[in-house]
């Protein structure tokens, strides 16, 4: 017998959650070991001279989490049962969007002071406190963009759409500001100490779309630009090229046409265009090479976000804020409650909710 619409729909659930829980392990196996070790570095930096807010704490970081969870997993459940995203208002998402933005702001002005420090960047109290907004940061995002790149295709209609890229787009322009800022900020701090948590400066060369300051890093490509405008080399090569131009398509149209006005127009717009086209040519290579980088990295956040997320709520990985924090402070036990009592009352209402509309029906 074939099977039913909601058979196939079980089936395709049982099938992608199986798969997640099995890349989460693998991958969690296999870097176990390595982000341990970040982990104990950076928590080892932490002294009593060293205040890292509660805001970072971990009761805080499961509350967000926590919130995260609700919002796609609504989400998933109504794709799941309706195919598409119900129109209310996402409070879980505003909400996660807003300690997202608050985080990224913290970051750029963390990011900005150790990067007027100089050589003693590597030295300062604010590391830490910096690793702890980066981590926020950096999953923050791939949730904002799993969320928004989700409601392209299953939103329920232009406003509903148009609601949710309000509330992603503020936190993801500052968290971009916040990659730039926090990449300098790494550069100044690699200049006296590897900067062991990031992958762009430890000086293993590897890359890591994970990383908040993958953007920044990404956005240097942009530098060698006014590289190329700088070397008379550069300019040296616009004005051979350009001349040559010129002079092939002056003699083809000499050769083609007897008239001087004719030539003469031919020539000066080959001048113009070979000249417009070679000074514009690092800007449009720079602009496609950052396209395409920043395309994959959106394609990675919206494929593999889940398994980090889930990676982001074990203490000694390193997508977990370094605060050093006990879990059992008041302020703490306080924010995570507040948040476990939101999501109980909220998920009652609605399966509450469902039943009154069965019984309704």
């Amino acid at each position: 017998m074939p099977m039913s619409r909601k058979s196939r729909r079980l089936s395709v659930a049982f099938v992608s959650a199986i798969s997640l829980i099995c890349w989460t392990i693998l991958f969690f196996a296999a870097t176990r070991e390595n982000s341990n070790s970040v982990q104990r570095k950076l928590l080892s930096r932490i002294t009593q001279e060293i205040l890292i807010s509660g805001f970072y704490g971990p009761g805080a970081w499961w509350g967000f989490l926590i919130t995260l969870g609700m919002t796609h997993g609504h989400a998933a459940m109504a794709i799941y049962k309706e195919g598409r995203i119900p129109p209310d208002w996402d409070y879980d998402l505003t909400s996660a969007a807003f300690y997202v933005g608050v985080a990224a702001v913290d970051l750029v002005l963390k990011s900005r002071t150790i990067s007027q420090l100089g050589d003693p960047a590597g030295q300062s109290n604010l590391i830490p406190a910096l690793v702890c907004a980066e981590r926020v940061v950096s999953l923050g995002t791939g949730s904002l963009l799993f969320t928004t790149s989700i409601s392209l295709v299953y939103g329920s209609s232009s406003r509903h759409r148009l609601r949710i890229y309000l509330v992603t787009t503020i936190p993801l322009i500052l968290a971009l500001l916040a990659s730039v800022c926090s990449y300098r900020a790494h550069e100044a701090i690699s200049h006296s100490t590897p900067v062991f948590w990031c992958p762009f400066h430890d000086g293993s060369n590897r890359q890591s779309y994970t990383m908040v300051d993958y953007p920044g890093y990404v956005g240097q490509r942009l530098y060698f630009v006014d590289t190329a405008y700088a070397s008379w080399k550069y300019w040296l090569a616009v004005g051979l090229s350009s001349g040559v131009s010129t002079i092939a398509s002056f003699a083809y149209s000499l050769f083609k046409s007897n008239q001087r006005g004719h030539v003469l127009v031919s020539a000066l717009s080959t001048l113009f265009g070979a000249a417009a086209f070679s000074i514009a040519l690092p800007l449009i290579g720079a602009s496609v090479l950052v396209g395409y980088n920043m395309l994959i990295w959106l394609v990675f956040w919206i494929a593999w976000w889940e398994p980090f997320y889930l990676l982001a709520f074990f203490p000694r990985f390193n997508y977990f804020p370094p605060t050093d924090i006990s879990i059992f402070e008041m302020d703490q036990i306080a924010a995570l409650l507040a948040i476990l009592i939101v999501a109980m009352i909220r998920s009652w209402l609605r399966i509450f909710g469902r039943r009154i509309r069965r019984s309704d029906e």
